[in-house]
């Protein structure tokens, strides 16, 4: 089971000092809560925390404020087996933090009105089909439907890339 967590961080113009805002980051992650009221509780948590509840052998944190990267730090194994320590410089599977990224991406393209999110998509495409199905033949398949998961595509998982292969072209 892949967990991917993505924080995102919207820094004001803080007097606050490069390692006192990487603190706030390690030292205040909270549960996932629906609904929290203003005077709730909320139980707050660091890092180490969190990994060893999710059994997380690694994370890694890259920080970027007005496009430019501020800071990034790993914590944990790259190897756990091997006490291995994750840097910098280790390499993750993408997993299900890619479509926040594409999602992202395609609004701001509809804002530019690069993108139409109502527009039937296959009209975008050049070199790959949409493979229609019972669910989607004959019927208009739009970016807001991709993106709401009401496409009428399935897949059921990724395992990602093994090690050492080539990496996948665009298409």
């Amino acid at each position: 089971v892949f967990l991917t967590a993505m924080i995102l961080l919207v820094w004001s113009n803080s007097v606050l000092g490069q390692q006192a805002k990487i603190r706030l980051v390690e030292n205040n992650l909270t549960a996932y809560r629906e609904l929290i009221f203003e005077d709730s509780l909320v139980p707050t948590y660091n890092i180490k925390e969190r990994m060893d509840f999710y059994k997380i052998p690694s994370v890694s944190i890259a920080v970027i404020n007005n496009g430019k990267i501020e800071w990034i730090k790993t914590y944990g194994y790259a190897d756990a087996s091997a006490k291995r320590v994750a840097t910098n410089s280790t390499l993750y599977q993408v997993a299900s933090i890619s479509k926040s990224v594409v999602g992202l991406g395609i609004v701001k393209l509809a804002e530019e009105n690069k993108l139409s999110l109502t527009k039937d998509i296959r009209s975008y495409l050049k070199t790959w089909t949409f493979p229609d199905n019972e669910f989607t033949s004959g019927k208009q398949i739009t970016l807001k439907h991709l993106l709401s998961h009401t496409a009428g595509l399935n897949v059921h998982g990724f395992i990602g890339y093994p090690v050492g292969s080539p990496i996948p072209t665009i298409n």
